[in-house]
């Protein structure tokens, strides 16, 4: 779900100061190895470092935090494109646990933060393997 906060003014700045975020942006570079796909995917941190400093230049920071969940073993991750003009982005992505252990709960918000922070700046993260499953 994804929510755009202010005025109508508020929500042209963001518009306008995304498209040119976005036009600037490449995708996160593959700097992690996935054995069990055997495929390359961007870290946090490579999502991070592609968008942070482009989202600042264009009147960007951005927030993540996390929300209660509505279902058991769950995690909400709410990611926020907080703009100049006082006009907001929000989008929340809730992912599943395999566990109930703080490790379990930390790799899932680890895992939403970085695809919700590169599925609201627009950028790619990993190799696409669509074709794998229609052979």
């Amino acid at each position: 779900m994804q929510n755009i906060i202010g005025t109508a003014e508020q929500v042209a700045r963001v518009h306008a100061a995304l498209l040119a975020a976005q036009s600037q942006m490449k995708d996160a570079p593959h700097d992690s190895k996935n054995p069990h796909f055997k495929s390359t995917y961007a870290s946090l941190s490579s999502v991070i470092a592609s968008v942070k400093a482009i989202l600042a230049a264009n009147g960007f920071c951005y927030t993540q935090g996390f929300q209660p969940s509505s279902f058991d073993q769950r995690v909400c991750v709410v990611t926020t494109l907080l703009h100049s003009s006082g006009g907001a982005i929000e989008s929340k992505l809730e992912i599943g646990c395999l566990k109930q252990d703080p490790q379990a709960y930390g790799a899932a918000i680890t895992y939403a933060r970085r695809y919700a922070l590169a599925a609201i700046c627009g950028i790619s993260t990993e190799e696409d393997t669509d074709g794998q499953f229609h052979q």
